[in-house]
């Protein structure tokens, strides 16, 4: 198979612009198959950060709008451009195409490569966010341990070299003291960046944004999505319904 695939990213960030995501984009169509599409939709509304439960619950109709206007368009499966999968499983609800999260896809690529893992994120104070994903996918006993580089996101893209030594450092720590085997990052900055850590450290690190696109790409080209015995479709009544409460909340 030879042709590449159309693939939608959703933005749930504010701030950020075509402008400032189309780096993201390029750096994305560099991993993927020749004759690949890569479209982007902007999430209006979207805290500048998802950094807590509430964050994810505020964006999930917003998000899941942005997934059906993906599938309407004729895009074959939606990657989220979050570090937390921000209303991941609700989207999945509202759409047949495949729909991906970076820090589940991150996950699912440690489980298989190492026998235990560690999570590294900017800062450790909101690691219960991380922890549900973790918990969800039946992973607690491989997680060894939940690290922070006490930096902010922002922070982190604004001084990619002090982070990667921070993240070296927790990363190093991680292996010789928690026993991790592996290391995912649960952020989205340093995406250009993060899998260097992996030859320094002599194991896996998994780059989220690298996870979410060859996890999408494959399940596309396997001609597969995810089950309506976990995730059931709700009725187009119903979510014309939510979709109908959030667009008359901002008039």
């Amino acid at each position: 198979m030879t042709n590449g695939s159309k693939i939608a990213i959703v933005v749930p960030l504010k701030g950020m612009t075509a402008q400032s995501f189309e780096p993201r984009r390029e750096f994305l169509l560099g991993l993927a198959a020749p004759g690949t599409e890569i479209g982007v939709y902007f999430v209006p509304d979207s805290p500048r950060d998802i950094e807590s439960r509430f964050d994810k619950a505020l964006v999930a109709p917003l998000v899941s709008r942005a997934c059906v206007s993906a599938e309407r368009d004729g895009y074959q499966g939606v990657m989220l451009w979050g570090g937390v999968d921000p209303a991941v499983p609700v989207a999945r609800e509202t759409v047949e195409i495949p729909v991906v999260g970076p820090f589940e896809a991150s996950l699912a690529y440690a489980n298989l490569l190492a026998t235990s893992f560690s999570v590294l994120m900017p800062v450790a104070y909101r690691y219960f966010i991380n922890e549900d994903t973790v918990r969800e996918h039946g992973l607690e006993a491989r997680c060894r341990s939940l690290r922070g580089i006490e930096m902010e996101p922002e922070e982190t893209g604004d001084h990619p070299d002090v982070s990667m030594e921070r993240l070296y450092e927790q990363g190093r720590l991680a292996r010789d003291g928690d026993g991790a085997h592996a290391l995912v990052w649960g952020c989205l900055t340093l995406w250009d960046r993060i899998h260097e850590l992996g030859p320094r450290l002599g194991i896996p690190v998994i780059n989220p944004a690298m996870a979410a696109m060859f996890m999408l790409d494959s399940l596309i080209r396997m001609g597969q999505t995810f089950s309506h015995r976990t995730y059931p479709r709700i009725s187009e009544a119903d979510r014309q319904l939510a979709f109908d409460f959030y667009r008359t909340r901002g008039e």
